[in-house]
Formats: C-alpha cells, sequence, structure tokens
C-alpha cells in the first residue's frame, strides 16, 4: 500500500473518529434533569442513554429515544426520536388527558451557548419551538 494511500485511510479513520466523539458529546449534554415551567406547573424531563421520561402534574410518560447530531450549520443541534412505551393516562400540565402510549415522533433541540438550556423545536429549521427547558442544578 502507497504512504499516500495510508495517509488517506489515517485521515478519513481520523475525522470519523473526531465526528463520533462530537456527536456522543453533543447527546450527552441532553443527559440528565431538566424542567420547564408554565402557568405554575413544572414539567420535569429526564434523559439517559436511549430512554426520555417526563413527569407533570398528574401525568408520567417514558420513551424510548435515539439521539442524532446535526450538521454544524443548522439552527438545532440535535434530532430526537422518540416511541412513548408508557404513559400514566393523567393529565398533564396543559390538563390533556390522552393515551400517548405507541406515539412516535421528532423534536429538534436548540441549545443555549452554556447549554444550560434548550428550546424543544417542531423542525429542524429551529421555528415553531417553546421553552426554555433549563438544567436542574
Amino acid at each position: 500500500m502507497s504512504k499516500n494511500i495510508l495517509r488517506f485511510l489515517l485521515t478519513i479513520t481520523g475525522c470519523t473518529v473526531a465526528l463520533s466523539t462530537q456527536a456522543s458529546n453533543m447527546a450527552s449534554d441532553l443527559d440528565g434533569e431538566w424542567r420547564y415551567t408554565e402557568n405554575q406547573c413544572t414539567d420535569y424531563f429526564f434523559f439517559s442513554e436511549n430512554h426520555f421520561k417526563s413527569v407533570s402534574n398528574k401525568e408520567t410518560i417514558e420513551a424510548n429515544v435515539s439521539v442524532l447530531p446535526l450538521p454544524d450549520n443548522s439552527p438545532t443541534q440535535l434530532q430526537v426520536n422518540r416511541e412513548v412505551t408508557y404513559d400514566s393516562l393523567g393529565p398533564d400540565c396543559g390538563g390533556v388527558d390522552k393515551n400517548d402510549t405507541g406515539k412516535k415522533d421528532t423534536r429538534y433541540i436548540k441549545f443555549n451557548t452554556a447549554k444550560d438550556q434548550y428550546a424543544i423545536c417542531r423542525n429542524q429549521q429551529g421555528t415553531q419551538c417553546w421553552g426554555p427547558i433549563v438544567k436542574a442544578q
């Protein structure tokens, strides 16, 4: 194998490892406990590897999630694909009481610079967002 081909392969491998590490780091920024308060009702979000839990008012939702990084030029940083596996059937902070078990959705995360707050967006362009969702201390 020529030195040029070997250098090329090592460069490609290095780039792949760097991108993989960056993606992993970005996804891990979402891990932990977060909260969103509106109209004197707080919704608590818990993210861990491939798992999501939301507790609000009298509702608990659990879901499997996959978190994917988006390109650097995207207005949002992460794509979160969610499939609800459990819904306690209680009302949420908005008073909505429906069974979301089996529901699949995709949301996009837009972090602030410090990554201690984020907005949840309905599209990758970063519009139709709500928040801020604040990292619990």
